[in-house]
């Protein structure tokens, strides 16, 4: 089965017909931004850094274009999202990662900067809309980087091996409550 044009070069179709082209989620690298823009394209079903007449937008899909920063870098991501969203009609979406009581942004974007959403990148490594000021104030203790899972799960497998199987197997059969005896 050969690859189709589309999945090299991906495109949104804005509501008004016009085609923007960008990239997919897995041909970012993951230094930066680039893994939470990922994980942002996959939650949503969008496409990675799409050419606009003047800049990139992150992510985009049909009907949204998203900018991902830093949250100390909310008001800069928060004019870029708008300013994507005049040259493409689309919904604005400011997406911050970062450790934060997000609930003074929220309050600021819902009373001043109408038509803008907030998304938040949350410790258990998933991207939410900040629809409450409930929501707002959960507040996020860390950057979870996306790929910290993974590094954790790989730290664990490198200390394991390094112990003695009848060690492992004594203490599986404690834990499962097969007592000292048990086969």
């Amino acid at each position: 089965m050969s690859p189709t044009l589309a999945q090299y070069n991906p495109t949104i179709r804005t509501p008004d017909g016009r085609i923007f082209r960008g990239r997919h989620p897995h041909s970012l690298g993951d230094q930066g931004e680039a893994p939470y823009i990922a994980k942002l394209a996959q939650a949503t079903g969008g496409i990675c850094e799409v050419t606009l007449p003047a800049g990139r937008a992150d992510v985009a899909t049909d009907t949204h274009v998203y900018e991902v920063e830093p949250v100390k870098s909310w008001r800069k991501g928060a004019q870029q999202a708008f300013a994507y969203a005049g040259m493409t009609g689309l919904e604005p979406v400011l997406a911050l990662f970062g450790a934060a009581d997000y609930f003074p942004i929220y309050q600021r974007i819902r009373d001043r900067m109408r038509g803008l959403t907030l998304w938040v990148w949350r410790d258990w490594g998933k991207w939410e809309p900040v629809t409450s000021n409930h929501a707002a104030r959960l507040i996020v203790k860390g950057p979870a980087h996306p790929n910290a899972w993974a590094q954790e799960r790989d730290n664990v497998r490198r200390v394991l091996a390094g112990i003695d199987p009848d060690v492992l197997d004594e203490a599986r059969r404690r834990v499962t409550g097969g007592g000292p005896n048990a086969a």
